[in-house]
């Protein structure tokens, strides 16, 4: 090899390190986008709601919820109620399914009735489904006692919440989540 070729292939050999080295780092420093720290935090905050369970420590922030602008699924049980029990197995899989396009959560009213803090809620039977569209408007769905539906209002007669009393089967629940997603 000639010394120019040596002096050429040390030159090439440096380069192609050091573009290595830029795409290596490029790849580890923070994103600078404009809000990619909020989203960051936003993307934690995203996971915690995400979690299955309201509990003491996840806490019930309705507009919390809300906020995240997809439709909402909170299911309202007593795991020793037969029906709440049954249907346990399909809110988890509901759960698992809609990450990223709905937000479906489940209150064990047994041991967390606290965090219930609207009484206009009024929780009396179980199993109970609060639906919430991805506008965070209640759930439109025509109010049927045959049905379950039943729509909650204020005292000025606003319609507030929708919730269904009976229980759903994993099909009826996705169906309903779609009947929410506003675009």
């Amino acid at each position: 090899m000639t010394k120019k070729g040596i002096i050429l292939a040390i030159i090439l050999f440096i380069l192609l390190v050091t573009i290595i080295i830029v795409v290596a780092t490029q790849n580890t420093k923070p994103n600078n986008v404009l809000g990619s720290q909020n989203l960051s935090e936003s993307s934690i905050e995203y996971k915690e709601q995400t979690e299955l369970d309201i509990t003491e420590e996840t806490g019930f922030d309705l507009e919390k919820l809300k906020a995240y602008k997809l439709p909402v699924l909170i299911q309202f049980a007593n795991l020793e109620d037969e029906i709440c029990f049954n249907m346990q197995s399909d809110v988890e899989e509901l759960n698992e399914k809609m990450k990223g396009k709905a937000i479906v959560k489940f209150l064990d009213i047994k041991k967390y009735s606290d965090l219930i803090k609207d009484e206009r809620l009024n929780i009396n039977s179980v199993p109970v489904q609060l639906l919430i569209n991805s506008d965070g408007t209640p759930y439109k769905g025509e109010e049927s006692e045959i049905f379950g539906y039943k729509k909650i209002k204020s005292e000025d007669g606003t319609h507030i919440y929708t919730i269904h009393e009976g229980d759903l089967t994993l099909e009826e629940m996705k169906a309903i989540i779609t009947k929410m997603t506003i675009k």
